[in-house]
């Protein structure tokens, strides 16, 4: 499919740049990375409050970030689907 969309030399590289760049597709967000981005966003002045966890992430991602017991990671993963 890729071949078919774009030129031969690029899509060479495609797959490469693709598997170095995963972990950043990954949507998850834990609970103390949220509150540390919270922290910087309302002492740099971009916010008036932190809001809570819940009221950020959307529901259908909380139930995703709670462990997979078969999987042993996070059931909502970019990492955990590949």
């Amino acid at each position: 499919m890729v071949k078919a969309l774009f030129p031969a030399w690029e899509a060479e590289h495609i797959a490469g740049v693709v598997g170095r760049d995963l972990p950043y597709y990954d949507p998850v967000i834990s609970r103390p990375t949220f509150e540390s981005i919270a922290r910087f966003s309302l002492e740099m002045g971009l916010a008036t409050r932190i809001p809570r966890y819940e009221e950020i992430v959307a529901p259908t991602a909380l139930e995703a970030n709670q462990p997979d017991p078969v999987a042993g990671g996070f059931g909502f993963s970019s990492r955990s689907s590949m």
